[in-house]
């Protein structure tokens, strides 16, 4: 099963470091990461040297003006090619067996097209605020009750089930929709 990661970024590159970091170090590589660089400098560019994996393809591209997200996060997932895609945004970060994890839910079931799990807050200096994550994944259904293979997509977009990003979804139905 192969994976496209695709990180919007702009001005912050010690948190895009975080993440970058974070999808480097998972157990179960990506096929490829792709960044789209809304800043206004080359601070940015210069992190992906520090933290580059030697066995992903990293696509790189900084866009002069400024896309704005939605346009960023649309130009990186039209350009994935993995099977499957997941958008992390700059400030956030991978928990180690993430995309492990997430992979898993498709081989256990092939007819699902994304899979999903809890998110965690974390502070400034990377530590997870265990009570705001609970109230978090609460608010969200993001909790055993809930685990598993949901009974309606609607059900799950319309009361926010489905994160912002951290996600897996078929690369195919997400260029599709867009």
């Amino acid at each position: 099963m192969s994976v496209s990661v695709c990180i919007p970024t702009c001005t912050r590159p010690s948190y895009f470091e975080e993440a970058l970091c974070s999808v480097v170090g998972q157990e179960q590589s990506p096929k490829e990461i792709i960044v789209g660089d809304d800043s206004d400098d080359a601070a940015t560019e210069a992190v992906i040297e520090g933290c580059r994996a030697q066995d992903v393809p990293l696509l790189y591209k900084r866009h002069t003006p400024s896309l704005g997200q939605s346009k960023n996060v649309h130009s990186l997932l039209q350009q994935a090619t993995g099977e499957y895609v997941m958008v992390l945004h700059d400030d956030d970060k991978l928990v180690e067996g993430a995309l492990e994890r997430l992979i898993a839910c498709f081989q256990d079931n092939a007819k699902i097209d994304a899979a999903f799990g809890k998110q965690q807050v974390i502070d400034a200096e990377g530590g997870v605020r265990k009570d705001r994550t609970r109230v978090l994944n609460q608010a969200f259904d993001r909790t055993p009750e809930h685990e598993g293979r949901q009974g309606s997509s609607l059900r799950s977009v319309i009361t926010q089930q489905f994160p912002n990003d951290g996600y897996l979804v078929r690369t195919e139905l997400a260029q599709r929709v867009g």
